[in-house]
Protein backbone atom coordinates (compact mmCIF):
# COMPACT_ATOMS: atom_id res chain seq x y z
CA UNK A 1 0.00 0.00 0.00
CA UNK A 2 2.73 2.50 1.17
CA UNK A 3 4.68 1.76 -2.05
CA UNK A 4 1.71 2.33 -4.38
CA UNK A 5 1.26 5.89 -2.66
CA UNK A 6 4.96 6.60 -3.00
CA UNK A 7 4.93 5.74 -6.73
CA UNK A 8 1.62 8.04 -7.11
CA UNK A 9 3.82 10.57 -5.36
CA UNK A 10 6.38 10.14 -7.59
CA UNK A 11 4.85 10.46 -10.91
CA UNK A 12 2.40 13.05 -9.79
CA UNK A 13 5.88 15.50 -8.91
CA UNK A 14 7.23 14.40 -12.32
CA UNK A 15 4.07 15.58 -13.99
CA UNK A 16 4.03 18.65 -11.98
CA UNK A 17 8.08 19.15 -12.98
CA UNK A 18 6.93 18.47 -16.73
CA UNK A 19 4.43 21.22 -16.69
CA UNK A 20 6.68 23.85 -15.01
CA UNK A 21 9.41 22.69 -17.00
CA UNK A 22 7.08 23.58 -20.27
CA UNK A 23 5.36 26.78 -19.01
CA UNK A 24 8.95 28.39 -18.07
CA UNK A 25 10.19 27.06 -21.77
CA UNK A 26 6.79 28.86 -23.09
CA UNK A 27 8.25 32.07 -20.94
CA UNK A 28 11.99 31.73 -22.25
CA UNK A 29 10.35 32.31 -25.72
CA UNK A 30 7.86 34.83 -25.10
CA UNK A 31 11.07 37.08 -23.34
CA UNK A 32 12.99 35.80 -26.37
CA UNK A 33 10.12 36.95 -29.12
CA UNK A 34 9.87 40.58 -26.65
CA UNK A 35 13.53 41.14 -27.32
CA UNK A 36 13.43 40.59 -31.34
CA UNK A 37 10.20 42.76 -31.33
CA UNK A 38 12.09 45.25 -29.98
CA UNK A 39 15.05 45.35 -32.20
CA UNK A 40 12.03 45.45 -35.61
CA UNK A 41 12.97 41.78 -36.08
CA UNK A 42 9.35 40.54 -36.42
CA UNK A 43 9.66 37.41 -38.46
CA UNK A 44 12.15 36.05 -35.73
CA UNK A 45 9.79 37.19 -32.90
CA UNK A 46 6.57 35.60 -34.66
CA UNK A 47 8.62 32.27 -34.27
CA UNK A 48 9.49 32.48 -30.85
CA UNK A 49 5.90 34.00 -29.94
CA UNK A 50 4.62 30.69 -32.00
CA UNK A 51 6.91 28.22 -29.66
CA UNK A 52 5.38 30.06 -26.71
CA UNK A 53 1.97 28.78 -27.82
CA UNK A 54 2.86 25.67 -28.47
CA UNK A 55 4.34 25.04 -25.22
CA UNK A 56 1.09 26.95 -23.80
CA UNK A 57 -1.86 26.93 -25.63
CA UNK A 58 -3.84 29.81 -23.43
CA UNK A 59 -1.03 32.06 -23.24
CA UNK A 60 -2.68 35.31 -23.95
CA UNK A 61 0.22 37.74 -23.85
CA UNK A 62 2.12 35.71 -26.31
CA UNK A 63 -1.18 35.57 -28.76
CA UNK A 64 -1.16 39.23 -28.25
CA UNK A 65 2.11 40.11 -28.67
CA UNK A 66 2.44 37.94 -32.36
CA UNK A 67 -0.46 39.95 -33.17
CA UNK A 68 1.14 43.43 -32.62
CA UNK A 69 3.95 41.48 -34.56
CA UNK A 70 2.19 40.52 -37.39
CA UNK A 71 0.51 43.88 -37.25
CA UNK A 72 4.32 45.27 -37.74
CA UNK A 73 5.00 43.05 -40.80
CA UNK A 74 2.06 44.07 -42.36
CA UNK A 75 -0.05 40.61 -42.31
CA UNK A 76 -2.85 42.45 -41.05
CA UNK A 77 -5.14 38.73 -41.44
CA UNK A 78 -3.02 37.11 -39.44
CA UNK A 79 -2.82 39.50 -36.33
CA UNK A 80 -6.97 39.79 -36.13
CA UNK A 81 -6.65 36.00 -35.70
CA UNK A 82 -4.09 36.08 -32.92
CA UNK A 83 -6.46 39.24 -31.49
CA UNK A 84 -9.28 37.41 -31.93
CA UNK A 85 -7.76 34.11 -29.75
CA UNK A 86 -6.69 37.00 -26.87
CA UNK A 87 -10.33 37.68 -27.02
CA UNK A 88 -11.72 34.56 -26.69
CA UNK A 89 -9.88 34.51 -23.78
CA UNK A 90 -10.28 38.13 -22.04
CA UNK A 91 -13.48 39.30 -23.40
CA UNK A 92 -12.69 42.49 -21.63
CA UNK A 93 -8.86 42.98 -22.76
CA UNK A 94 -9.33 46.80 -24.18
CA UNK A 95 -5.91 46.98 -25.87
CA UNK A 96 -6.41 43.95 -27.95
CA UNK A 97 -9.57 46.06 -29.28
CA UNK A 98 -8.10 48.93 -30.07
CA UNK A 99 -4.99 46.78 -31.54
CA UNK A 100 -7.49 44.91 -33.87
CA UNK A 101 -9.16 47.98 -34.72
CA UNK A 102 -5.82 49.25 -36.10
CA UNK A 103 -5.84 45.98 -38.12
CA UNK A 104 -8.88 46.52 -39.67
CA UNK A 105 -8.77 50.12 -40.14
CA UNK A 106 -5.34 48.91 -42.40
CA UNK A 107 -7.70 46.37 -44.29
CA UNK A 108 -9.96 49.08 -45.12
CA UNK A 109 -12.57 47.81 -43.10
CA UNK A 110 -13.42 50.63 -41.47
CA UNK A 111 -16.96 50.10 -39.91
CA UNK A 112 -15.57 47.19 -37.99
CA UNK A 113 -12.20 49.14 -36.73
CA UNK A 114 -14.62 52.05 -35.45
CA UNK A 115 -17.02 49.00 -33.29
CA UNK A 116 -13.36 47.77 -32.36
CA UNK A 117 -12.27 51.73 -31.06
CA UNK A 118 -15.56 52.15 -29.31
CA UNK A 119 -15.65 49.07 -27.29
CA UNK A 120 -12.19 49.67 -25.93
CA UNK A 121 -13.09 53.01 -25.04
CA UNK A 122 -16.22 51.47 -23.69
CA UNK A 123 -14.42 49.17 -21.46
CA UNK A 124 -12.14 51.91 -20.82
CA UNK A 125 -13.87 55.61 -20.73
CA UNK A 126 -10.07 57.22 -20.35
CA UNK A 127 -8.22 55.22 -23.26
CA UNK A 128 -6.94 58.16 -25.54
CA UNK A 129 -5.31 55.97 -27.99
CA UNK A 130 -8.63 54.73 -28.69
CA UNK A 131 -10.79 57.95 -29.12
CA UNK A 132 -7.54 59.13 -31.08
CA UNK A 133 -7.47 55.86 -33.60
CA UNK A 134 -11.59 56.27 -33.76
CA UNK A 135 -11.11 60.19 -34.86
CA UNK A 136 -8.45 58.97 -37.26
CA UNK A 137 -11.02 56.89 -38.82
CA UNK A 138 -13.72 58.43 -38.93
CA UNK A 139 -11.79 61.05 -40.57
CA UNK A 140 -10.80 58.65 -43.46
CA UNK A 141 -14.50 58.22 -43.50
CA UNK A 142 -15.18 61.87 -44.01
CA UNK A 143 -17.35 62.14 -40.89
CA UNK A 144 -16.05 65.18 -39.31
CA UNK A 145 -17.81 65.99 -36.83
CA UNK A 146 -17.46 62.88 -35.55
CA UNK A 147 -13.06 62.81 -35.91
CA UNK A 148 -13.67 66.41 -34.26
CA UNK A 149 -15.17 64.97 -31.00
CA UNK A 150 -13.03 62.54 -30.67
CA UNK A 151 -9.87 64.49 -31.04
CA UNK A 152 -11.57 67.16 -28.73
CA UNK A 153 -11.56 64.15 -26.09
CA UNK A 154 -7.86 63.52 -26.38
CA UNK A 155 -6.98 66.88 -26.40
CA UNK A 156 -9.76 67.28 -22.73
CA UNK A 157 -7.30 63.76 -21.68
CA UNK A 158 -3.95 65.38 -22.42
CA UNK A 159 -3.73 69.05 -23.27
CA UNK A 160 -0.20 68.80 -24.51
CA UNK A 161 -1.17 66.50 -27.42
CA UNK A 162 0.00 68.45 -30.41
CA UNK A 163 -0.85 66.10 -32.93
CA UNK A 164 -4.56 65.93 -32.07
CA UNK A 165 -4.82 69.60 -32.31
CA UNK A 166 -2.97 69.72 -35.79
CA UNK A 167 -5.27 67.33 -37.03
CA UNK A 168 -8.55 68.54 -35.33
CA UNK A 169 -7.26 72.33 -36.74
CA UNK A 170 -7.21 70.24 -40.12
CA UNK A 171 -10.46 69.35 -40.08
CA UNK A 172 -11.48 72.93 -38.33
CA UNK A 173 -9.87 74.42 -42.10
CA UNK A 174 -11.27 71.31 -44.25
CA UNK A 175 -14.92 72.72 -42.60
CA UNK A 176 -13.99 76.86 -43.86
CA UNK A 177 -13.48 77.88 -39.50
CA UNK A 178 -10.45 79.23 -39.91
CA UNK A 179 -10.52 81.07 -36.63
CA UNK A 180 -10.67 77.71 -34.27
CA UNK A 181 -8.27 76.24 -36.99
CA UNK A 182 -5.79 78.61 -36.56
CA UNK A 183 -6.32 78.44 -32.75
CA UNK A 184 -5.73 74.55 -33.15
CA UNK A 185 -2.38 75.13 -34.83
CA UNK A 186 -1.17 78.30 -32.61
CA UNK A 187 -1.24 75.23 -29.73
CA UNK A 188 0.54 72.37 -31.98
CA UNK A 189 3.01 75.30 -32.40
CA UNK A 190 3.25 76.21 -28.47
CA UNK A 191 3.50 72.41 -27.69
CA UNK A 192 6.26 71.55 -30.71
CA UNK A 193 7.62 74.81 -32.05
CA UNK A 194 9.45 72.73 -34.66
CA UNK A 195 5.81 71.22 -36.31
CA UNK A 196 6.54 72.29 -39.50
CA UNK A 197 3.46 71.21 -41.53
CA UNK A 198 1.62 73.20 -38.78
CA UNK A 199 2.96 76.63 -40.37
CA UNK A 200 2.25 75.92 -43.85
CA UNK A 201 -1.18 74.80 -42.85
CA UNK A 202 -1.71 77.72 -40.87
CA UNK A 203 -0.12 79.69 -43.51
CA UNK A 204 -3.49 78.02 -45.87
CA UNK A 205 -5.76 79.17 -43.30
CA UNK A 206 -4.38 83.12 -42.80
CA UNK A 207 -4.75 83.27 -46.41
CA UNK A 208 -8.09 81.84 -46.78
CA UNK A 209 -9.20 83.99 -43.94
CA UNK A 210 -7.33 87.15 -45.97
CA UNK A 211 -4.83 87.39 -43.36
CA UNK A 212 -1.48 87.34 -45.55
CA UNK A 213 0.45 90.01 -43.13
CA UNK A 214 -0.24 87.39 -40.55
CA UNK A 215 1.35 84.36 -43.44
CA UNK A 216 4.50 85.92 -43.79
CA UNK A 217 5.88 84.63 -40.32
CA UNK A 218 5.22 81.20 -41.01
CA UNK A 219 6.47 81.37 -44.63
CA UNK A 220 9.88 83.24 -42.46
CA UNK A 221 9.57 79.89 -40.06
CA UNK A 222 9.79 77.34 -43.12
CA UNK A 223 12.18 79.01 -45.02
CA UNK A 224 14.64 79.21 -41.76
CA UNK A 225 13.97 75.60 -41.84
CA UNK A 226 14.01 75.12 -45.97
CA UNK A 227 15.69 77.93 -47.18
CA UNK A 228 15.56 76.46 -50.35
CA UNK A 229 12.00 75.61 -50.69
CA UNK A 230 10.93 77.65 -54.14
CA UNK A 231 7.02 77.30 -52.96
CA UNK A 232 7.27 78.75 -49.70
CA UNK A 233 9.72 81.47 -51.11
CA UNK A 234 7.04 82.20 -53.81
CA UNK A 235 4.27 82.72 -51.41
CA UNK A 236 6.24 84.85 -48.80
CA UNK A 237 6.35 87.27 -51.57
CA UNK A 238 2.56 87.64 -51.82
CA UNK A 239 2.60 87.31 -47.98
CA UNK A 240 4.92 89.60 -47.16
CA UNK A 241 1.90 92.80 -47.20
CA UNK A 242 0.78 94.31 -43.98
CA UNK A 243 2.95 92.00 -41.65
CA UNK A 244 1.22 92.30 -38.21
CA UNK A 245 2.72 89.43 -36.10
CA UNK A 246 5.91 89.26 -35.65
CA UNK A 247 9.17 87.71 -34.67
CA UNK A 248 12.35 89.72 -33.27
CA UNK A 249 15.87 89.08 -33.81
CA UNK A 250 15.75 87.78 -30.23
CA UNK A 251 13.53 85.20 -30.84
CA UNK A 252 10.86 86.54 -28.75
CA UNK A 253 7.74 88.15 -30.45
CA UNK A 254 5.47 91.12 -30.95
CA UNK A 255 3.24 93.04 -32.71
CA UNK A 256 4.12 95.79 -35.62
CA UNK A 257 1.52 98.16 -37.53
CA UNK A 258 1.19 98.31 -41.44
CA UNK A 259 4.56 100.33 -41.66
CA UNK A 260 6.77 98.28 -39.98
CA UNK A 261 6.47 100.00 -36.37
CA UNK A 262 6.94 98.20 -33.13
CA UNK A 263 3.47 98.26 -31.17
CA UNK A 264 3.73 95.10 -29.09
CA UNK A 265 7.15 95.13 -27.87
CA UNK A 266 9.29 91.98 -29.02
CA UNK A 267 9.56 90.19 -25.83
CA UNK A 268 7.01 87.48 -25.21
CA UNK A 269 7.64 83.68 -25.62
CA UNK A 270 4.48 83.21 -27.51
CA UNK A 271 1.75 85.91 -28.88
CA UNK A 272 -1.91 84.73 -30.86
CA UNK A 273 -3.71 86.94 -33.08
CA UNK A 274 -6.25 89.61 -31.55
CA UNK A 275 -9.79 88.53 -30.34
CA UNK A 276 -11.81 91.00 -29.16
CA UNK A 277 -8.93 93.53 -28.97
CA UNK A 278 -7.15 91.57 -27.08
CA UNK A 279 -4.15 89.40 -27.83
CA UNK A 280 -3.14 86.62 -25.11
CA UNK A 281 0.25 86.35 -25.08
CA UNK A 282 3.22 84.43 -22.46
CA UNK A 283 6.53 85.05 -20.84
CA UNK A 284 8.43 82.73 -18.63
CA UNK A 285 5.48 80.35 -18.77
CA UNK A 286 2.56 82.65 -17.42
CA UNK A 287 -0.31 83.97 -19.80
CA UNK A 288 -2.22 87.48 -19.87
CA UNK A 289 -3.76 89.69 -22.20
CA UNK A 290 -2.15 93.16 -24.38
CA UNK A 291 -4.22 95.66 -26.48
CA UNK A 292 -3.43 96.99 -29.64
CA UNK A 293 -1.22 100.37 -27.93
CA UNK A 294 1.06 97.26 -26.69
CA UNK A 295 -0.69 97.61 -22.76
CA UNK A 296 -0.41 94.56 -20.64
CA UNK A 297 -4.29 94.90 -19.61
CA UNK A 298 -5.04 91.78 -17.78
CA UNK A 299 -0.85 90.99 -15.80
CA UNK A 300 0.93 87.89 -16.83
CA UNK A 301 -0.51 85.91 -14.17
CA UNK A 302 -2.08 82.43 -15.61
CA UNK A 303 -0.72 79.10 -16.14
CA UNK A 304 -3.10 79.18 -19.42
CA UNK A 305 -5.67 81.20 -21.12
CA UNK A 306 -7.67 80.91 -24.06
CA UNK A 307 -8.63 83.82 -26.26
CA UNK A 308 -11.41 86.37 -25.46
CA UNK A 309 -14.80 85.04 -27.05
CA UNK A 310 -18.14 86.42 -26.32
CA UNK A 311 -16.62 89.26 -23.93
CA UNK A 312 -14.94 86.12 -21.73
CA UNK A 313 -11.83 83.99 -21.42
CA UNK A 314 -11.24 80.96 -20.03
CA UNK A 315 -8.22 80.78 -17.77
CA UNK A 316 -6.04 78.57 -15.99
CA UNK A 317 -4.60 78.90 -11.80
CA UNK A 318 -2.97 76.23 -10.04
CA UNK A 319 -4.96 73.61 -12.06
CA UNK A 320 -8.36 74.94 -11.80
CA UNK A 321 -9.82 76.61 -14.65
CA UNK A 322 -12.69 79.98 -14.51
CA UNK A 323 -13.75 82.73 -16.85
CA UNK A 324 -12.28 86.31 -16.72
CA UNK A 325 -13.74 89.62 -18.24
CA UNK A 326 -11.61 91.98 -20.02
CA UNK A 327 -10.71 94.11 -16.85
CA UNK A 328 -9.36 91.37 -15.81
CA UNK A 329 -12.30 90.41 -12.96
CA UNK A 330 -13.46 86.57 -12.61
CA UNK A 331 -16.66 86.69 -13.73
CA UNK A 332 -16.81 82.62 -13.31
CA UNK A 333 -14.88 81.06 -10.28
CA UNK A 334 -11.91 79.00 -11.00
CA UNK A 335 -13.10 75.19 -10.03
CA UNK A 336 -13.36 73.75 -13.47
CA UNK A 337 -11.10 71.01 -14.09
CA UNK A 338 -10.78 72.29 -17.52
CA UNK A 339 -12.30 74.78 -19.66
CA UNK A 340 -13.27 75.97 -23.19
CA UNK A 341 -14.50 78.90 -25.13
CA UNK A 342 -17.56 80.53 -24.72
CA UNK A 343 -19.51 80.45 -28.19
CA UNK A 344 -23.39 81.65 -28.99
CA UNK A 345 -23.42 82.07 -25.17
CA UNK A 346 -22.12 78.50 -23.50
CA UNK A 347 -18.74 77.48 -22.69
CA UNK A 348 -17.81 73.62 -22.16
CA UNK A 349 -16.23 72.57 -19.02
CA UNK A 350 -15.33 69.61 -17.16
CA UNK A 351 -15.69 68.77 -13.56
CA UNK A 352 -14.55 65.77 -11.55
CA UNK A 353 -14.54 63.72 -14.85
CA UNK A 354 -17.60 64.98 -16.57
CA UNK A 355 -18.23 67.74 -19.31
CA UNK A 356 -21.01 69.80 -19.73
CA UNK A 357 -21.86 73.20 -20.94
CA UNK A 358 -22.23 76.53 -18.17
CA UNK A 359 -24.12 79.59 -19.39
CA UNK A 360 -22.22 82.86 -18.71
CA UNK A 361 -23.66 83.36 -15.43
CA UNK A 362 -21.91 79.72 -14.46
CA UNK A 363 -25.05 78.05 -14.59
CA UNK A 364 -25.17 74.84 -16.16
CA UNK A 365 -26.61 74.22 -19.40
CA UNK A 366 -29.20 71.14 -19.59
Amino acid sequence: MHKKIIFALIIFSFTLFLMSAKSSSAKEYYNQGVAYSKKGDYKRAIKDYSKAIERDSKYIDAYVYRGNSYYRDGNYSRAIKDYDQALKMDPNYAGVYNNRGNAYGEKGDYNRAIKDFSEAIRLEPYYANAYYNRGDTYKIMGDYSMAVKDYSEVINMDPYDAESYYKRGNLYSENGDYNLAIDDYDMTLIIDPNHEKAYFNRVAAYKKRSESSAAAEDFNKVLRAEPNDASANNNREEADVELIKKEGINGQYGFVDRSGRAVVPFKYDHVRDFSEGLSSVSLNYMWGFVDKRGVEVIPLKYDWVWNFNDGLAAAEINKKWGFIDKDGRVVIPFKYDYAWWFRGGSANVKLNGEKFEIDKNGNRVD
